[in-house]
Order: structure tokens, then sequence, then C-alpha cells
């Protein structure tokens, strides 16, 4: 049942909207999040794709520059969403797992620049284009997830204890296994106790976690709900 952002006799406060498959939803959405291997990008940045030092920092720099210049565009164009399947859903879809399948052509990148240098012209603007998109869609995903999180439900109390288990659930949920992993087989390459290659290592972790990311979110898209209304201006 969708609820007014304006409730004033607290109807909605008094009640659970978020039943236990959203919840499971939600918490491995969140789980999700984090069930990455980004903790080893510079050692494959370094290693692996082979970037140079200086161009990887011009990058990062750039990144960092856009993402300040891009929120509040974003957050405008977010804020300003109307549609069927509510007002942050369609970023939740639209971006998080696009942005996941993007994350796993990443890792991919040392195949299509075999033998390179470091400094290859065609090498270096593939990862700067990367850098940006990946930038640009976390940052729909950022701010749409934040805001989903007040429409989700108006109770404020439900909401808080969805945040509660997520902080206390997802931990013990493997979030960090996909790093402790890639450690542990990076150990094994390096001391020539398995005999791989760096960079299928780092295939196969993202290639992974991209899949579980996208299978949790698809999920949580499909079980959850925007049950609060956003209010709409009218000319008068």
């Amino acid at each position: 049942m969708a609820v007014s952002e304006n409730d004033p006799q607290g109807i909605a406060y008094n009640r659970s909207y978020v039943g236990i498959k959203e919840t499971a939803a939600y918490l491995l959405n969140d789980f999700s999040n984090s069930f990455n291997i980004k903790q080893y990008e510079n050692r494959f940045v370094w290693d692996v794709l082979k970037i140079d030092i200086g161009a990887q920092a011009l990058v990062g720099w750039f990144t960092g520059a856009w993402d300040v210049i891009n929120d509040l565009g974003i957050g405008v164009m977010v804020d300003k969403t109307r549609t069927r399947w509510g007002k942050f859903r369609p970023y939740l879809l639209g971006f998080q797992i696009p942005t996941s399948l993007l994350g796993m052509l990443y890792w991919f990148l040392p195949l299509l620049f075999r033998g390179t240098s470091a400094t290859y012209l065609p090498k270096l603007i593939a990862f700067f284009a990367f850098g940006v998109l990946q930038e640009t869609a976390g940052t729909f995903t950022t701010i749409a997830r934040s805001g989903y999180m007040t429409t989700i439900t108006p109770n404020p109390n439900e909401r808080g204890r969805l945040i509660l288990l997520a902080e206390l659930l997802t931990g013990y949920m493997g979030e960090d296994m996909p790093n402790i992993i890639t450690g542990l087989l990076l150990d094994l390459v390096n001391n020539s106790v398995l005999h791989w290659r760096l960079s299928s290592v780092f295939i196969g972790m993202g290639t992974i976690t991209a899949v579980v990311s996208c299978v949790f979110t698809l999920w949580f898209f499909l079980k959850s709900r925007e049950r609060v209304l956003q209010s709409v201006e009218r000319p008068s």
C-alpha cells in the first residue's frame, strides 16, 4: 500500500510494511554493494593492466573532480524523477546492474591490451573511459540507494531496523570473502604453487563478484517497493 509522505495522524508509523522476503532482499543488496575485489585494484592496474602511474594519478584526479561536479546535477535529476516504477527504483535497475557488468568487463582489459606498454594511448583512453563511466553510474546508484531507503517504508522505526540489521549481519555474510580469496590466490601464484596468470585471478574473481552483485540487486528490485508517495508541486 502506498502512503503519502504527509501523515499527520501518524497511522503509517504504527505498522510494519517490509516483510521477511523484502528484508532478506534488502540485506543481500546491501551485502552485494561491498562484494568486490576493489582492495586489489591498484595491484591490478600496476602489475596486470600495466598503466603508467602518472596517467593513473591523472585519471584519479579527473574522476574525483568529476564526482564533485556531477553530484549536484545528478541529485537534481534523480529528485525530479517520476515514473510508474517509482522515483528511485529505475536507477537501481538502470545503473546498478550495468555498473556491475561494466565492472566485470574492466577486469578483461589486460586481454584486450596484452603486451602493450604502460603509456599505450588506446589503453590509457579505455582506462580513462571506464573510470568516468563507473564514477558517473556510481553517483546515480549512490544517490538512488540513499533516497530509496526513505520510500521503502514510511515507518522510521522500521527503516532503523533495516539499517541496523544490515550493519550487524552483512559483515557475517561474507562480504570480505572476495578480497580474502583474491589475496590467497595471488600469494599462491606469486609463490608458484598455482601456475596461473595474474590476469586469470582478477578475471575470475571479478566475474564472480559482478554476477553475484547483479543477481542480488535484481532480486531486491523485484521484491522491494516504494511505499511513500513523492509530492508533486502543481502550478497554482
